[in-house]
C-alpha cells in the first residue's frame, strides 16, 4: 500500500512513500511483513546475512512499482518467484 492506512495520520503524507511490505510465498519468504517507522526517518537500510532474503525484498518492491521480473536477474517469469513447493505467491506495498 503506498500511504493508503490508518498510519497516514501519525505520518506526514508524502506521495509514493512506501509504509509498508507484506510478502507471502515470495522467494524464500513464506511470511514477511515490514512496516516502516515513519516517524521524521527518510532512510531505511536492509541488512542481514547470505540467503536472509534482502533480494527477495527488493525484487518485490520491483515488480510491486512496474518492474519486470527478469530485471531483477532472479527469473525470468514472475512464477519463478513462487516459494517452492506453493501454488500461488502474494505481496503487497
Amino acid at each position: 500500500m503506498l500511504c493508503c492506512s490508518s498510519r497516514e495520520s501519525v505520518a506526514r503524507k508524502i506521495p509514493g512513500r512506501i509504509i509498508s511490505v507484506e510478502l507471502q510465498n515470495f522467494m524464500c519468504h513464506e511470511a514477511l511483513r515490514i512496516d516502516f517507522d515513519l516517524q521524521g526517518r527518510n532512510c531505511f537500510f536492509i541488512g542481514g546475512s547470505n540467503g536472509s532474503g534482502k533480494s527477495a525484498l527488493f525484487a518485490a518492491l520491483n515488480i510491486g512499482l512496474g518492474g519486470r521480473g527478469s530485471q531483477n536477474e532472479r527469473g525470468c517469469a514472475l512464477r519463478q518467484y513462487i516459494k517452492d513447493g506453493q501454488k500461488l505467491a502474494f505481496f503487497q506495498l
